[in-house]
Parts: C-alpha cells; structure tokens; sequence
C-alpha cells in the first residue's frame, strides 16, 4: 500500500535532481565548484589515502591490481593493517 507521504519523497527527489542538473550547469559555465575538486583532489593524492582507495580498485579489477600490486607497490603494511583494523572494527 502507498503511504501518505509517498507524493512529497517524489516531489523531494524530482527537487533534488532539478537541483543537481542545476548546479552542473552552473558548474560548466562559471567553474563554481573548482576548488571543491581540488581540495578533494589534493587529499586524494595523499600516499596513504591512494593506497586505501586501490583496495576499491582491487575489488573491481582484481587481476590488473594484483599486477599493480606486485609491480608497482600501490599498497603498503600501514594500509593493509588501517583496512583490516578497519573492517574488523566495522564487524563488532
């Protein structure tokens, strides 16, 4: 059965994607959000939080990051052990 508040989760989703299709536009013409990216962009580059994201990576390309793994390194002891403190954390 529909809820009562069906129609306003539409109207507040149909809002939310005006919103976004908005500020892209925005974003292409006057560059609005070009510091956000770069401070996104800036800690992204970060050795140890590079080596925390390849495990993503790792998950949706398992063969060719396990070559980056064995080749180039993209991973050390210290983020290996942050993951699995992590995950093992995330368990209890």
């Amino acid at each position: 059965m529909a809820s009562k508040n069906t129609p306003i989760i539409i109207l507040i989703l149909i809002m939310f994607i005006v919103i976004k299709k908005a500020v892209i536009r925005i974003d292409k013409r006057r560059h609005i959000l070009e510091k956000p990216r770069r401070v996104i962009q800036n800690i992204k580059n970060k050795k140890l939080i590079k080596e925390i994201l390849f495990s993503f990576r790792f998950l949706r390309h398992p063969i060719d990051s396990y070559y980056d793994l064995k080749r180039y390194g993209r991973a050390s002891v210290l983020s290996a052990t942050i993951l699995y403190l992590w995950f093992l954390l995330w368990r209890l």
